[in-house]
């Protein structure tokens, strides 16, 4: 798909880019997948963050202008959005100068979390986009202070258009803005990431693994929404019938609740065969070396470990709800089981790991859905047509 801007337009559209974070989590992968396959002859991007860190290290390499303003978060926990008020007059006034600075043409913001690029926008009269990636109803760590009903309804008042990275995210921001919401699923970084096969037990060799195992993965931050106990009492079930199987749990750490699936594991006689990594900073080089990845997230927004491991060609059994539902294909590319329910993923686990022609055809519809679905250039693409389609709509009715 080629984008055109108007001829009477004679320079690119001016976009700022408003990260919540600096680090290098979901959002921020999917942000600077989209600056580095933008089109800049038609979109000049402009990156702000509020502190320095990987992605602003990232993006300032490829040459995209960068500012960084301590600004804070709207939905948070309530220390934190004490730190928001106190940081809301000058961060307002710091952003201001910059979207003057820079003649911003549309404002952008990367997350539902940060609020003060939509209010500048709304003040000054520039477009806004807001990209929501959350599920604030099914995540604790995510607390609306005005109320999620409020929080959704500024959303929708103080947005030209909003993207939602899956349909479960753009359903409670359907209501009388059917018109301003576009769903456009994140994508993954392709190259390099189809080897003929998952390479099974040469996994790394400071961890525990044993010869003969066949590896079940499960990757995401260690947290009861995530699902991780489920996926043990699974594997538990896997066990009885297979013996050369190990789970590797991937993922930063909360330490109760590791103590907690650590008792699950000393209860159900599992002991050597669940392999905790911690954080991994490049988590495909493991993913590659899974039969079968688990995702028993109860509700996922979307699923970016789904994706990876379809683009390596390793297939998912996960939850049938929210963004995992809309990524697998049951029975063509995965799996889709009842939330928290260990016995059907158990079956489904099984089902894969003794038949391996299954597994194998699973394995190549997995490389190709990804290759059409989640490439970085089409998610480029489908963003930048909202970006025009929106900048060409404020221009016309000036």
């Amino acid at each position: 798909m080629s984008l055109h801007i108007h001829p009477s337009d004679n320079k690119r559209i001016k976009v700022l880019f408003i990260s919540h974070s600096s680090l290098l989590r979901g959002a921020e992968k999917s942000l600077l997948l989209l600056l580095e396959h933008v089109d800049r002859n038609v979109i000049e991007p402009v990156y702000l963050a509020p502190s320095s860190g990987p992605i602003s290290e990232k993006i300032g390499k490829i040459g995209i202008t960068t500012y960084i303003v301590n600004y804070g978060r709207w939905i948070s926990r309530p220390l934190p959005f004490l730190k928001f008020l106190f940081f809301l007059p000058s961060s307002l006034a710091a952003v201001h100068r910059i979207i003057k600075k820079e003649d911003i043409d549309i404002v952008y913001t990367n997350t539902m979390v940060i609020v003060q690029g939509a209010l500048l926008a709304k003040w000054m009269r520039i477009p806004h986009i807001w990209h929501v990636r959350e599920l604030p109803a099914n995540d604790p760590g995510l607390i609306p202070i005005v109320g999620l009903r409020n929080t959704y309804n500024l959303i929708r008042r103080f947005s030209t258009k909003i993207i939602a990275i899956s349909k479960s995210v753009a359903q409670p921001l359907l209501h009388k803005a059917e018109n301003k919401v576009t769903v456009i699923y994140n994508a993954t970084d392709l190259h390099s990431q189809f080897p003929a096969a998952p390479a099974h037990c040469r996994f790394n060799e400071e961890l525990p693994t044993k010869n003969d195992c066949l590896l079940i993965g499960v990757v995401g931050e260690l947290h009861p929404r995530k699902g991780q106990d489920d996926a043990i009492r699974a594997f538990a079930l896997v066990k009885q019938e297979m013996e050369n199987v190990q789970l590797v749990l991937v993922g930063r750490e909360e330490k109760k609740y590791r103590q907690y699936l650590e008792k699950i594991i000393a209860d159900l006689n599992l002991h050597g065969s669940v392999i905790f990594t911690g954080f991994q900073k490049n988590v495909k080089p493991l993913i590659s070396q899974f039969r079968v990845t688990l995702m028993p997230s109860w509700s996922e927004p979307f699923g970016r470990v789904t994706i990876e491991s379809m683009a390596l060609g390793v297939p998912v059994v996960g939850t049938n709800s929210g963004g995992t539902s809309e990524i697998i294909e049951d029975g063509v590319s995965g799996f889709l089981v009842p939330p928290q329910s260990p016995e059907h993923m158990a079956e489904k686990t099984l089902l894969l790991l003794r038949n391996k022609k299954l597994c194998s055809q699973m394995a190549e519809k997995c490389r190709h859905i990804a290759q059409k679905n989640f490439s970085p250039q089409r998610y480029a693409q489908n963003i930048s047509a909202v970006i025009v389609e929106t900048f060409q709509e404020n221009s016309s009715t000036e």
